[in-house]
């Protein structure tokens, strides 16, 4: 009869509590990265569809600004997390859960500013497409307006320039109404790229952890790609002493064989001449 023992393990509460809190910055991640690859299949369709629908783009709005506060939520989580790790980190003893946690913080890090970069490319995007859509439909309204005024229009915050002007002027209600309305989307783009610049600046510490993380990464790579050289290095030496030996060995035994050979051919002899001289008397 045998006898089964469960051994039942538990994690610290400390340490507990923190993995609890880790697994909900993920779940946000992932939710900011679904965000993100809903906002790029946007942008393909402003790429790919010259058409204006005004309901696409003003979800384009309502999806950029759920990116920014999400992403300004998690900015904030991770980096309370990283000051209450660093205090913990000062006054507890217990290495191997201060490094569990580093290394948790430092891969939430590692992906939630690379989530960042591709959020920010893709908002670029969508800015510069939208731009050419309104350059495109301006000169449909009035073919003799120039590209570069158009954009300047649509750059400024405020759009009482010399185009609306002249828009007004002639009574172009379609094209002036046109022009403020993509005007406030993309100064709405406009102010989400600049909190996300403003993000990058606030994560200073954090990607410089990353730089760390990365810098240490590398070492132990150097370190392990040396140690490799070291070894195969010393194999190798090793077969040539090993092949010197085999060598040697064959010399040595084909020269003892010579020496017996001899040995045996001189007793030959010996015994030969000896019957000889027997036979004769």
């Amino acid at each position: 009869m045998t006898n089964n023992i469960t051994i039942k393990t538990e994690l610290p509460n400390e340490l507990q509590q923190f993995l609890n809190d880790v697994h909900q910055l993920r779940v946000q991640l992932f939710h900011i990265h679904t965000d993100i690859n809903v906002l790029n299949e946007k942008l393909m369709l402003i790429q790919l569809d010259d058409t204006e629908e005004g309901s696409d783009q003003s979800s384009i709005k309502q999806l950029i600004s759920k990116l920014c506060k999400e992403s300004m939520k998690f900015e904030k989580e991770i980096k309370e997390m990283k000051k209450i790790n660093d205090l913990s980190m000062n006054s507890s003893s217990n290495e191997t859960i201060n490094r569990i946690k580093k290394n948790h913080l430092n891969s939430l890090t590692i992906q939630f500013v690379s989530l960042m970069r591709q959020y920010q490319t893709i908002q670029l995007d969508i800015k510069s497409s939208l731009k050419m859509k309104v350059i495109r439909k301006m000169k449909i309204y009035n073919p003799s307006l120039n590209d570069n005024v158009i954009e300047e229009s649509i750059e400024k915050k405020n759009t009482d320039n010399t185009l609306v002007q002249q828009l007004q002027q002639k009574e172009d209600q379609i094209a002036l109404n046109f022009l403020e309305e993509r005007h406030r989307e993309l100064l709405s783009i406009n102010d989400a790229i600049e909190e996300i610049n403003g993000m990058f600046v606030s994560l200073a510490v954090l990607i410089e952890t990353q730089g760390e993380l990365i810098n240490s990464i590398e070492e132990n790579c150097n370190s392990t790609k040396e140690y490799t050289k070291q070894i195969n290095e010393e194999l190798q030496r090793t077969y040539h002493l090993k092949k010197k030996l085999i060598i040697k060995i064959i010399i040595f035994t084909i020269f003892i064989m010579i020496i017996l050979v001899l040995i045996l051919c001189i007793i030959g002899i010996i015994v030969g001449v000896y019957l000889m001289k027997k036979s004769t008397i």
